[in-house]
């Protein structure tokens, strides 16, 4: 299930219930934090006891609700929510903890890290690359802070990875395809963030994985024919634009899912449609635009060179008009973008009626200069 970590959660809840009862405990050096020294531990590397320093003083670790032994004893091992084995530290527990600030690059060094917990925190700033040298991590959970910027790529080198979450950030730009290096994941979770593009095909990659959840993010196009490789329980993509493709073979996986939160958007070329495909300079064309993305800025291009933008609705539809009162004869390309794009063209020609205006839209004003004396087909952008 979606929460199926949530027992590992329960447990650590309690335990923090139990020590925030126990608060006299609480350190209460911290004002000393920046002067331990490392050097006189000896129960894990110093490299190790640095990075946990690091941690403490970079997430705020004087305002956790609870810190106890932190940066005051000289055994690491007996730091609240740091557990070792074998002289490494090997889980590091720190959720709903109050941290704040930002995840230091020094977290790199808990080289033998195996589960990371860090969720339901103030954490700021982006996850850093070099997160992607804890090589021994099986479980990651950077849950519900307020963490920015893009998803490093570095993160595709955990390939001992089981669980990777990320949910309910602010974590932006397109999914990394190195994700798909993550064979040993069964459980990726990006819901609520401000991922963008579309889903990587690299993701069908992904051998192991049975749940996947990218809900509300602004993610676009169709469901990659590679996914069919995967056996799912669980696919949730509600509150995006993802859409289903026109593919049997795609359709009828995704009816194999036992859970499934769709968008039930097909994917439909958009079109653009005008009223007339000639006139003499002067007159005014009508474009209507359909099937485009909606609630989007539709950018218009005559020629190759941008006229404006227009807003699309909650259809996906548009109208815009153009008027050629400064234009000259010859061949007009236009175009309209979001991400498809669709095309259409009128020619101008001096033997041809003025056509009149009609309908209601943004009014776009076709300069001098910029007519095909031929007919070329422009493809600005491309799917």
């Amino acid at each position: 299930m979606k929460n199926r970590y949530l027992l590992l959660i329960i447990i650590f809840t309690l335990t923090f219930t139990f020590l925030n009862k126990t608060s006299s405990f609480k350190s209460i050096a911290n004002a000393e934090s920046n002067g331990f020294d490392c050097s006189v531990v000896s129960e894990i590397p110093q490299t190790e006891c640095e990075a946990l320093v690091s941690i403490y003083n970079s997430t705020g670790g004087a305002n956790w609700n609870v810190n106890t032994g932190w940066l005051v004893t000289s055994m690491p091992c007996a730091w609240v929510h740091v557990v070792c084995e074998d002289g490494h530290v090997i889980w590091l527990n720190l959720l709903s903890n109050n941290l704040s600030g930002s995840i230091p690059s020094e977290l790199s060094n808990l080289t033998h890290l195996d589960i990371l917990q860090l969720s339901n925190n103030q954490l700021t700033g982006s996850i850093p690359p070099e997160i992607g040298d804890l090589t021994n991590l099986t479980r990651l959970f950077i849950l519900y802070n307020q963490l920015s910027g893009n998803i490093p790529s570095q993160i595709g080198n955990l390939t001992n990875l089981v669980d990777l979450s990320l949910v309910g950030n602010q974590l932006s730009g397109s999914i990394p395809p190195e994700l798909g290096n993550l064979i040993n994941v069964n459980y990726l979770n990006l819901d609520d963030n401000q991922l963008s593009g579309s889903l990587p095909p690299e993701i069908g990659n992904m051998s192991s994985l049975t749940q996947i959840y990218v809900e509300g993010n602004p993610l676009e196009g169709p469901i990659p024919s590679t996914f069919t490789n995967l056996t799912l329980t669980a696919f949730w993509f509600e509150n995006t634009n993802i859409c289903l493709p026109d593919n049997p073979e795609v359709l009828n996986w995704l009816s194999t899912i036992g859970s499934l939160h769709s968008t039930g958007i097909l994917c439909v070329d958009p079109s653009l449609v005008i009223n007339y495909d000639s006139g003499a300079p002067g007159s005014y064309f009508t474009i209507t635009g359909s099937d485009f993305p909606d609630g989007e800025v539709a950018t218009i291009y005559v020629n190759g060179q941008v006229l404006g933008t227009t807003d699309t609705s909650a259809e996906g539809a548009f109208t815009v008009l153009f008027s050629t009162t400064d234009a000259d004869e010859g061949f007009y390309m236009i175009t309209a973008t979001v991400n498809p794009s669709a095309s259409t063209w009128f020619t101008l020609d001096v033997n041809e009626p003025v056509r009149p205006q009609e309908g209601k839209g943004t009014i776009l004003n076709v300069p001098a200069g910029i007519a095909f004396t031929e007919f070329v087909f422009l493809p600005v952008i491309f799917r």
